[in-house]
């Protein structure tokens, strides 16, 4: 019992940490993609994938996507979490009040687990994102409009009238725009809405209502897993932020993140669920031996 009772302090030691550790991972490349230049990068005068106008409004602003990517797994999680309380509740009947607290303690470790790993994994996403787009440096499609360079100044192309890459040039733009324009690859958007829409898919197939009927999982997954990454990708190319790989890309690493993170954490589900298991087993046994004893 003492030695199962470490095992798991050393456990949740761990993993507060981790949690630090990535936190401060976050906010670390949080400042420094603020104060650090992304990496400078020239271009093509004929190259039209950057000469889309800049659109002031955004079909999905910044504010909406932290409530999407927040707001949605987080309600989600809370509703599962009461779903499977009230489903197992209503399955048990009449039972103990020690019965009732241990099925409380157990969704409620199960819904803060997989919510402790969202936050890992969407930090981690972020983390990732940023570090891609300050390594590349790729233009947006609206760069030259942001840009406003002195063509004046640039010779596009060479003696025998080919065109150039031009990496001599000055932007008379605004400066924080002209950085914005330069952090195009990936799609931001896209990996951190893809991240957390597929990890909330993966949390509503594991409640046990919703994994038992095929039709209804098969239905949010898809809904959860494509259809709001896809319609959130396909606004940041209609709003000239993107080009398609970008969001492509930024979709795949959301989808791998989340997938990684879900199938790694799910060897500790499965040994929780043993745990479950085997403490049911023997509050059952217990019951049995209460009855004998007042039969007795």
């Amino acid at each position: 019992m003492a030695a199962r009772n470490w095992q798991l302090y050393l456990d949740v030691i761990f993993r507060i940490i981790t949690f630090i550790a990535v936190f401060i991972l976050f906010v670390l490349f949080t400042v420094l993609k603020d104060v650090v230049d992304p990496r400078i990068v020239g271009f093509f005068c004929d190259d039209n994938s950057i000469r889309y106008p800049y659109k002031n409004h955004q079909s999905v602003p910044d504010w909406s996507l932290y409530l999407l990517v927040l707001g949605t797994p987080t309600i989600v999680m809370v509703l599962g979490m009461l779903l499977e309380i009230l489903t197992k509740k209503c399955k048990r009947g009449q039972d103990s009040n020690r019965s009732s607290r241990l099925l409380y303690k157990q969704m409620i470790l199960k819904a803060c687990l997989w919510f402790y790993w969202f936050l890992i994994g969407i930090a981690l996403t972020d983390i990732i994102t940023n570090i891609v787009k300050m390594y590349f440096g790729e233009l947006r499609p609206h760069f030259l409009a942001v840009c406003d360079p002195d063509w004046s100044l640039i010779n596009c192309t060479n003696e025998y009238g080919h065109y150039v890459y031009v990496t001599n040039y000055t932007c008379r733009g605004t400066a924080a725009m002209v950085r914005e324009a330069r952090l195009s690859f990936p799609s931001g958007h896209s990996s951190s809405i893809a991240f957390s829409m597929v990890f909330t898919a993966f949390y509503i197939s594991s409640i046990d209502i919703v994994h038992r009927r095929s039709p209804a999982q098969f239905f949010l997954l898809t809904m959860y897993g494509v259809l709001f990454p896809s319609l959130v990708a396909l606004s940041r190319i209609d709003d000239h932020r993107h080009h398609f790989r970008d969001v492509i890309f930024g979709s795949l690493l959301g989808i791998f993140l989340a997938s990684i993170l879900v199938f790694f954490s799910l060897e500790y589900f499965e040994l929780w669920k043993k745990k479950v298991k085997s403490k049911e087993e023997e509050d059952e046994e217990e019951r049995l031996q209460e009855v004998v004893k007042d039969k007795d």
